[in-house]
């Protein structure tokens, strides 16, 4: 993973930073006082340049993270193509495309409620999932096979939009109610 710098090396790199903008406003300064560094409006500007360092750290950490997630999804999605045209798969093909569709739907749910906690850059990553899906009913025996998959995996998805997707979200508003529960009665939070 991308290593995130310390607390301590943040502090260091915002305090050089603050010293070369006031080194480079001393140099700039046609009079040679340094009275006008020192003065509110730039104390609030190192304020502001310190807030916009850390912002600026974050989002870098942020797209960082994105990146490494979506090569760790990739390697998963080759994988499920390559298992896609083994024989174990073309004579349980049925069972796969039943297994693989629940695992993408709790894959889904960690993903955006864990591990990057944003629907925009999750969306592309489910599209990429719906399109891998879509070629793995090709690794059927016969053309037979590839057509009654692809039904089974039509129908799968109307089910989980009727189905599966309400149910996962009364199931999401339980267990928030529960934790809230729990914190009130034995006061965690």
């Amino acid at each position: 993973m991308i290593p995130k710098p310390s607390r301590a090396e943040q502090r260091e790199i915002i305090e050089k930073r603050q010293a070369d903008k006031i080194n480079e406003q001393r140099d700039i300064s046609l009079d040679g006082s340094q009275s006008s560094i020192y003065n509110k409006g730039n104390v609030e500007n190192a304020e502001d340049f310190e807030e916009d360092v850390k912002i600026r750290a974050a989002l870098t950490w942020k797209n960082r993270h994105f990146i490494v997630m979506c090569l760790v999804i990739t390697a998963g999605i080759m994988l499920k193509i390559q298992f896609s045209y083994t024989k174990i798969f073309q004579d349980n093909i049925y069972t796969f495309l039943v297994a693989f569709m629940i695992m993408d739907i709790i894959l889904e749910q960690i993903l955006n409620r864990i591990i990057m906690a944003e629907s925009l850059l999750v969306s592309p990553i489910l599209g990429a999932f719906v399109i891998i899906e879509f070629i793995m009913t090709m690794g059927a025996y016969d053309f037979q096979n590839f057509i009654i998959s692809y039904f089974i995996e039509t129908s799968l998805v109307v089910v989980g939009r009727i189905y599966i997707g309400p149910a996962v979200e009364r199931i999401e508003f339980y267990v928030q109610k529960l934790a809230i529960w729990l914190s009130l009665k034995f006061r965690f939070a």
